[in-house]
């Protein structure tokens, strides 16, 4: 189907591109955004996944101003947003209504890339119900927003 060939485009290049080369050093080899080229939010594209997610949690308002202040937002979520967030096409994602077996995996792909990972509330790891990956440099000021 085309949205199978879309996704394995996707992962041929994620894979061919930063990871494959050298994972640890992509950021260092200045081979993607993570190396701190995108401090500001307003130069970022941002994806997320669905408004409805947003406004079950009470988190709507904050969403809208995200979508606001950034140069792109879109509505991409699922692994895909994690992986474009990596290969440095994307500067953040955020999502909603997760589970940790949703997530787990994403972690360390997200870290090894130079990036950050927390729950909406800023605690490290898959825990929390939430996402928010960044490059590193937006983390803390989307985190602030997002609140």
């Amino acid at each position: 189907s085309s949205a199978d060939a879309t996704w394995d485009a996707g992962v041929d290049r994620f894979v061919a591109g930063h990871f494959a080369a050298n994972p640890v050093h992509a950021v260092y080899a200045g081979r993607h955004e993570f190396d701190g080229k995108l401090p500001d939010l307003a130069d970022a594209s941002f994806n997320y996944n669905s408004i409805q997610g947003w406004d079950l949690v009470g988190r709507l308002d904050q969403l809208v101003g995200v979508a606001r202040e950034v140069w792109r937002a879109r509505a991409i979520g699922d692994v895909w947003s994690y992986m474009l967030l990596a290969e440095g096409s994307v500067d953040a994602v955020a999502e909603f209504d997760l589970k940790p077996y949703d997530m787990a995996a994403i972690v360390p792909i997200v870290r090894e890339a130079g990036g950050r990972f927390t729950d909406a509330d800023g605690t490290e790891g898959p825990w929390g119900g939430s996402a928010v990956a960044t490059n590193g440099t937006l983390h803390e000021s989307l985190l602030e927003r997002l609140r």
